[in-house]
């Protein structure tokens, strides 16, 4: 086996619980990693603050694990300090591991506005650093905007051995991509799905098209394109859930044709707070509790232990930590792969 190159697991103190189990797997693994690195941030009486690295990483390959979530402005400025500050502590190079990329939506030009996801990208380039990992990114085009190696895996690799354990022959199924930009993720669904179970075909899908008429806020939707619903097991497969409000509509109609059960994959739960003004309700989760749907999110997002279990009749999370520490080793290997990674096995 290729011989392994020393490396540091650096992590904002936000990102242990993932750091924490990837360092761990790395170590079992042989790979040189050192021990586990918490970045502290002090802040003045004003607001400002700095970042600083507790020991020193001279001479070794950075992994900095970071979450922009709950303040993605505040997160940005943070990683920017730290990538700062491990090039002026002498680092071999650095990479940032960025499960939930910020300003993912931003991503293509539109009349008098940024486009941020490729400023953000573009602000790391130029501090040098060598290689970015995200899961599932709202748009495939933004590794496009970084000049060296950006590794999007897929959540898939993590949600479909749990939809294999629920639904192991995939009877009555029906995958539904909640708009016409997540067609190619319920696709690749449908097809990998089939394959690890030995169908010959893939499991039925459809798309809905919807009207979003600003950010947040969609008009109009309809089952454009599928098979019928009415009696299947449907699930939703989505990057995000921001309001909730396009899966709550999306889950609510296919209800309404029939549906038996409605099961939402969203790799990335931010549920955000907004008003209803028909029922008064403004978090999110309380949405998705009446609803009747179940929804099954990774652990992208940093969140206290007490809010899945203050929502565990509905909410499922499930980790990502071995899918990274999968990536980091591969990384890490001489040529070695990472594109394999997210791909799914066939079961025997």
């Amino acid at each position: 086996m290729p011989k392994t190159k020393a490396i540091t697991i650096l992590t904002s103190p936000r990102m242990a619980y993932v750091a924490e189990p990837i360092h761990q797997s790395l170590k079992a693994r042989g790979v040189d990693c050192g021990k586990l690195l918490t970045v502290r941030y002090d802040e003045f009486a004003d607001g400002e603050f700095k970042a600083f690295i507790p020991e020193s990483i001279r001479n070794t390959h950075v992994y900095f694990i970071h979450s922009f979530y709950p303040d993605i402005n505040k997160g940005i400025w943070e990683l920017l300090q730290v990538n700062d500050a491990l090039r002026r502590a002498d680092a071999d190079s650095v990479s940032n591991v960025l499960p939930y990329f910020a300003n993912a939506r931003q991503d293509r030009k539109k009349p008098r506005e940024p486009i941020t996801a490729a400023l953000l990208a573009n602000l790391l380039a130029f501090q040098g650093v060598r290689r970015l990992f995200a899961l599932d990114l709202h748009a495939d085009q933004i590794q496009g905007f970084f000049p060296g190696p950006f590794d999007n895996l897929f959540g898939e690799k993590i949600f479909l051995p749990y939809f294999l354990a629920k639904h192991p022959e995939a009877k009555d199924i029906v995958a539904i991509a909640a708009d016409v930009g997540g067609g190619k993720r319920v696709r690749a669904f449908a097809r990998n799905a089939a394959e690890a179970i030995g169908l010959p075909e893939p499991i039925p899908f459809g798309i809905i098209d919807k009207d979003r008429v600003s950010a947040n806020e969609v008009e109009g939707m309809a089952y454009g394109t599928g098979p019928s619903v009415e009696g299947k097991h449907v699930w939703i497969s989505e990057d995000m859930i921001d309001t909730g409000g396009t899966a709550l509509k999306a889950g609510k109609m296919l209800f309404d044709k029939g549906a038996a059960t409605v099961t939402l994959m969203a790799t990335h739960p931010i549920f955000s707070a907004k008003l209803d003004k028909v029922t008064g309700i403004s978090a999110a989760e309380d949405k998705f509790a009446q609803s009747g749907m179940k929804v099954i999110v990774t652990e992208t997002l940093p969140r206290d232990p007490l809010y899945y279990e203050r929502n565990k009749t509905w909410l499922t999370h499930l980790p990502i930590d071995m899918l990274f520490a999968d990536a980091i080793h591969q990384s890490t290997l001489v040529r070695g792969s990472v594109s394999g990674v997210s791909k799914a096995r066939k079961t025997k």
